[in-house]
């Protein structure tokens, strides 16, 4: 996840505090989830079209009216373009928050992924990017001392300015899912959402018109991926990708990251710093609990989150994180792969144009 430090002040976030669109399971549906969840499945990793023909067969016994809260957000009809679910089962025996810096496999069973697969069900598949985390379908979150002060998201020290998942990939996530397993010890650490209609609103028809523009070059030379091109990694004497911020293609609506593009045009850099200036602006926020999950439609909305301290004795801030796809066809073992790194395939294949654009100097970084 490609960043840039966020400022946010304590009085917009009081104003703003938990204003999530919100979901509460009844007592009900979260015991048939804690039922699916703790019985014996096939490992996701291995086995992920039998372990989500379980994950289904529990949502579908889920109210209706659940179920429907999830068709408006995969259909965009939904008031806003998050979905914040409370009163889900709380993951048993969770170990404490992990330390190392590197993933790995870090509880037993596979309660989190069950419920975060049964949630996909009317909204997609989960995706393996290959290069994030090795193709892992779930991300665990967390600060690390050597992330710290770093823009990743396992700092804690600095917040995540405003930015669309994955903005810097071909085709990014149509949703984001972020499981709470254990929140902050002093719950501050704030997520804010900021919706792209919203955001639009604020702008002049001008700023509009110039972030429809395919005159933004994204800085892949700047990211930790494993982009190559003519058989060697990218650097940043190659053409860059240059695509729109906003644009009509349903698989990347809102391709938002200010840190880490170059906008070709001072009116083009004029209207991504208002867009940024709108989001901060306009957005809402909240603080995940203890077995929440947050959905965010990422065609149409930006998020954040602010810095928040860490302890490092086990009891630290811990997400897990996975990427979905709106696939219009079932992929065959019910995970949509992304293994392509060329340089520039993917990318025309996503619309994208190519200019040799000088980087410029910024304080960008890459979870």
């Amino acid at each position: 996840m490609s960043t840039r430090t966020q400022t946010q002040t304590k009085s917009n976030r009081a104003q703003r505090s938990n204003a999530w669109a919100t979901l509460v399971l009844t007592d009900t549906e979260r015991d048939i989830l804690a039922t699916a969840a703790g019985s014996t499945a096939p490992d996701p990793h291995l086995a992920p079209s039998a372990f989500r023909a379980i994950a289904q067969a529990a949502w579908s016994e889920l109210r209706s009216s659940t179920r429907d809260r999830f068709i408006e957000l995969r259909t965009g009809t939904s008031e806003r373009p998050e979905l914040h679910v409370q009163n889900l089962p709380l993951v048993p025996a969770l170990p404490p928050t992990p330390l190392a810096s590197s993933w790995s496999r870090t509880t037993a069973g596979h309660f989190s992924e069950l419920l975060m697969i049964a949630f996909t069900t009317e909204l997609g598949y989960p995706i393996s990017y290959a290069d994030q985390r090795d193709g892992a379908l779930f991300h665990d979150i967390y600060p690390t001392r050597a992330n710290a002060t770093k823009v990743s998201s396992q700092s804690h020290k600095v917040g995540l300015g405003f930015h669309s998942e994955m903005f810097f990939h071909p085709t990014p996530p149509a949703f984001l899912l972020l499981h709470c397993l254990r929140p902050d010890p002093a719950g501050v650490a704030l997520t804010s959402v900021a919706d792209l209609a919203t955001i639009e609103r604020s702008l002049s028809s001008g700023d509009r018109t110039a972030l429809r523009q395919p005159a933004y070059a994204l800085d892949l030379a700047r990211l930790h991926g494993s982009y190559t091109y003519k058989g060697r990694p990218i650097t940043k004497d190659d053409p860059r990708p240059c695509l729109p911020v906003i644009s009509s293609d349903d698989r990347a609506k809102f391709r938002f990251e200010p840190a880490l593009t170059t906008p070709m045009t001072q009116v083009c850099s004029d209207a991504l710093l208002n867009a940024e200036h709108a989001a901060d602006a306009t957005a809402v926020h909240g603080a995940l609990r203890t077995g929440s999950l947050l959905i965010i439609d990422n065609r149409r909305a930006a998020h954040s989150r602010s810095s928040f301290p860490a302890r490092f004795d086990g009891s630290d801030r811990w997400l897990r994180r996975m990427m979905v796809a709106a696939s219009p066809a079932d992929p065959a073992d019910g995970v949509v792969r992304s293994e392509n790194l060329d340089l520039f395939t993917p990318w025309q294949d996503a619309g994208a144009s190519f200019a040799h654009v000088p980087y410029v100097a910024n304080c960008g970084g890459q979870a």
